[in-house]
C-alpha cells in the first residue's frame, strides 16, 4: 500500500529554496576551484557537500518535522533483477528518444542539444584516484541522492497537487535546468522524463537509481578513456 504524503506545497517550496540556493553556491565554488587545480580529495569533499545539501534539507525540513522515513520517497523493497532490467531498458529507451529528438533539433538548428557533457576529469584529475572519485561521485552518490530529491520528493509532491503528467513534465524540467548545462537541456529533460516514468510505473526509486547510475558510469568511463 502506497503511503500518503504528509508534507505540503509550502514544504516543497522551502526545501527547494534552501537546497538550490546552497547547491549553486557550491557549484560556482567548484567551477572556480576547477581553474585553481585543487586536489582530487578536496574536490570529492566539495562534491559530497553539494549532494549532501539536497538530502540535508529534505531530512531536516521533512523527515524530522513529520517523523517519517525514506520509504515515503520510494526507497522500499523491490526485486533487484527487476530494478536492473527496468533500469537498463529505461536507459536504452532514453538514448533512443534522445537520438530521435536530437535529429530534429539539429535539422532545424534549435538550441538545447548542441553541447557536451561537463567532464569530471579536470575536477577530480585523470589518475586512478581521480577515476575512483568520479565513479563514486557520479556513479553511486549522485544517482541515489538525486533520485530521492527529484523523483521521490519533488515529483511525488507535485503529483499530489498537479497530477502525474504535469508533475512528470515539471520535475523533468527542474531536473534538466538544475544541472546548468543549457546546451544539453533537452537530453537531460528526456532523461528525466524516463526516470520519472520508471518511478511512476514501479512506485519504487530503485529502477530509476539503477538507470541513473548506468548512464553516469558510462559517461565517466568514456570521459577517462578519451582523456
Amino acid at each position: 500500500m502506497e503511503k500518503r504524503l504528509v508534507w505540503n506545497w509550502f514544504d516543497l517550496i522551502l526545501v527547494c529554496f534552501f537546497s538550490f540556493g546552497f547547491l549553486y553556491f557550491i557549484f560556482i565554488l567548484l567551477k572556480y576551484l576547477e581553474i585553481k587545480k585543487i586536489s582530487s580529495l578536496f574536490a570529492f569533499f566539495l562534491f559530497l557537500i553539494q549532494d549532501g545539501i539536497l538530502l540535508f534539507f529534505v531530512w531536516i525540513l521533512i523527515i524530522r518535522k513529520y517523523r517519517i522515513n525514506f520509504s515515503y520517497f520510494g526507497l522500499k523493497k523491490y526485486p533487484v533483477v527487476n530494478s536492473l532490467v527496468y533500469g537498463f531498458s529505461g536507459l536504452l529507451a532514453s538514448l533512443f528518444l534522445i537520438l530521435i529528438v536530437g535529429f530534429f533539433f539539429n535539422l532545424f538548428n534549435l538550441p538545447g542539444f548542441s553541447g557536451e557533457t561537463r567532464s569530471l576529469v579536470p575536477i577530480f584529475g585523470n589518475g586512478f584516484l581521480g577515476f575512483c572519485f568520479s565513479v563514486s561521485a557520479a556513479g553511486i552518490i549522485a544517482p541515489f541522492v538525486e533520485e530521492i530529491f527529484f523523483r521521490g520528493f519533488i515529483q511525488s509532491t507535485l503529483s499530489k497537487y498537479l497530477g502525474n503528467l504535469f508533475a512528470l513534465l515539471l520535475t523533468s524540467f527542474i531536473f534538466a535546468f538544475s544541472h546548468l548545462e543549457f546546451d544539453l537541456f533537452m537530453p537531460l529533460f528526456i532523461f528525466g522524463l524516463v526516470l520519472g516514468y520508471l518511478y511512476l510505473s514501479t512506485r519504487s526509486l530503485w529502477p530509476s537509481i539503477f538507470m541513473h547510475a548506468l548512464k553516469n558510469l558510462g559517461a565517466v568511463f568514456i570521459m577517462y578513456l578519451m582523456s
